[in-house]
């Protein structure tokens, strides 16, 4: 599969590209009426490519484009085809501003109202137009909602498969803390943002710091891609505007970049027309041999007690970490406590600071933190939180790092407290404000603990094998039950069903036959049924554990039936 994406000046592609829905989509547009762009044909390619075992490949795909090039005609199109594609589908669009969100919800109307497209729009109940619950419902169950991130109007709204962020430049660490919990229980969830660079003024720090990891290569599931001119680019040099802009001059014209000449300032010009980042260099935030030097056996007695309370964006880990601050002006910080908040919930932070509290002197938490939604929990225990605003996170980071440099800080060995030793290697440094201060940001935090099903389902295959088993015995026959653990094999089918439309779709464009990957007799299985529903042929080759099916436009001679395997 062809992964450039041509004239972007920066693309850091997913590696495990197997198969894409981007034939299927261009074909849904094509009976519209539309067609893309090449630059927006190969885009669309690694968004809606699909990883050997059937999830997406770029789960999460960052887009820094000018204006005026067509990045929202194109997404929209992309929420578009997974809605239609995929019965009960909820996808979220969100934008800064109402107005911006107002001009998107329109555009795609547009789209599906064509009458083209009368046969995937919920005839009755189609279109809601009200203010800030706009929103486009599908024949198939599946829906659009459009929200301004203005009106805090997420809540309430789960399981979403697709998350649609706009102006991503004004996305901040608090923002999109408060939306991806609403991916938590969605199968196979994608967060798709976009935007350009941010400007002194914007809060911008998440899709910052998204554009630094990615440039970094501490990714493994991400699509990063920016256009981009010249750093030192004259702003009326047409040839940077081609750089910046690959919509120009085919379908941008002059007239549009020289209005927004017009109207920006020289500086807003150069982020929003150019593409142009206000570099910041990314530095770790902690030197790796003062952090080794500060290592101590066991903390020192006495001294005064402290806490901090902090949360991950996707809420999902909750961590309480400790510090003694001692009369010779030296201090040890230690990780106190790290859990999971999906098997331990968050009032066990509460109840462990009330035991400790009369020995505190203080309780800190980041304004920003998503740890925040302790504090009437806290109140109600009697506890007083001090609540940091981004100068005193600031402060704070400089403090720490002077301390480590002057040999005043220690802090325990990483045996036991590898989450700190984590933080501490992986953070990186960020700008606060314009005196100097700076914050930092978090390590990566793509992984995250899930149900204990097993690698791949090992641990479900197994309890299935098992059971058969003994229900062989005991009756003497061989069984075909199926065992299921947290609906995981329901997932599982609809990631194959995907797998096997994405297979069906490769064939039909290139007119080749389509190899996947080795499947047991029961994923085999669900291949071919989807196959025969598509009225197209598959066969399964080889020996087991290796067996695997192959799609074919049409049947020859040798495929004159499908071969089905039993489960």
């Amino acid at each position: 599969m062809s992964t450039r994406i041509d004239g972007a000046a920066c693309q850091i592609i997913p590696d495990d590209l197997y198969t894409s829905g981007e034939p299927s989509l261009n074909r849904l547009a094509a009976a519209a009426g539309d067609r893309f762009d090449v630059w927006q044909r190969q885009i669309n390619r690694i968004i809606l490519a699909k990883s050997a075992d059937g999830f997406w490949s770029a789960r999460n795909a960052v887009l820094s484009i000018p204006r005026q090039t067509g990045k929202t005609y194109d997404i929209g199109w992309v929420a578009i085809h997974r809605a239609a594609r995929t019965p009960g589908m909820r996808v979220v669009w969100t934008a800064q501003h109402f107005s911006v969100i107002k001009d998107t919800f329109e555009s795609l109307c547009a789209i599906v109202l064509r009458p083209e497209m009368s046969g995937l729009v919920d005839p009755d109940h189609g279109i809601s137009l009200a203010a800030g619950k706009e929103e486009i419902r599908f024949r198939n169950g599946s829906r659009i909602f459009f929200r301004a991130r203005e009106r805090g109007a997420l809540r309430g709204v789960k399981k979403i498969a697709l998350l649609v962020i706009d102006e991503a430049q004004h996305l901040s660490d608090s923002a999109m803390a408060s939306m991806l919990p609403t991916q938590n229980r969605a199968w196979n969830p994608q967060t798709i943002y976009m935007g350009t660079p941010p400007g002194p003024r914007d809060n911008g720090e998440a899709f910052t710091r998204l554009r630094d990891k990615a440039r970094a290569g501490r990714t493994h599931s991400t699509l990063y891609v920016e256009f981009t001119a010249d750093r030192d680019a004259d702003p009326l040099d047409r040839q940077q505007w081609r750089k910046a802009n690959p919509s120009y001059p085919s379908h941008t014209s002059d007239e549009s970049i020289a209005n927004l000449w017009e109207n920006l300032t020289g500086d807003d010009f150069r982020r929003e027309a150019l593409g142009i980042w206000d570099e910041h260099a990314l530095s770790q935030a902690i030197d790796r041999r003062q952090w080794e030097e500060a290592t101590i056996e066991r903390r020192r007695p006495g001294g005064v007690m402290s806490f901090g309370i902090d949360m991950n964006p996707q809420r999902t880990r909750l961590t309480i970490g400790a510090c003694m601050r001692y009369d010779d002006n030296t201090a040890h910080i230690e990780l106190a406590e790290y859990r999971d908040t999906n098997q331990d919930g968050t009032m066990w932070a509460v109840n462990l600071i009330d035991k400790v509290w009369e020995q505190t002197a203080a309780l800190v938490i980041d304004g920003q933190s998503p740890a925040t939604a302790l504090l009437p929990d806290l109140a109600q225990a009697g506890v007083t939180v001090t609540v940091t605003a981004a100068t005193d996170m600031g402060r704070a980071c400089g403090r720490l790092q002077d301390m480590l440099r002057d040999g005043t800080l220690t802090h325990l060995p990483e045996d036991g407290q590898q989450p700190l030793w984590q933080a501490a290697s992986k953070a990186t440094t960020r700008p606060i404000g314009k005196n100097g201060l700076f914050g930092w940001n978090r390590p990566d935090d793509d992984t995250d603990i899930k149900h204990l099903i097993g690698r791949n389902g090992e641990v479900v295959d197994a309890l299935q094998q098992l059971t058969r088993l003994a229900v062989q015995q005991k009756t003497g026959e061989r069984s075909h039950l199926i065992v299921d653990v947290d609906g995981y094999l329901k997932r599982k089918r609809q990631r194959l069903h995907d797998l096997a439309l994405d297979a069906i779709d490769e064939a039909r464009e290139t007119g080749e036959p389509v190899d996947l990957k080795p499947m047991n007799s029961f994923e085999r299985k669900i291949i071919h049924d989807v196959v025969r529903e598509e009225g197209m042929k598959s066969r399964s080759h080889g020996e087991e554990p290796h067996r695997y099916v192959t799609v074919y436009v049409k049947a020859s001679a040798v495929d004159d039936a499908d071969e089905i395997d039993e489960a």
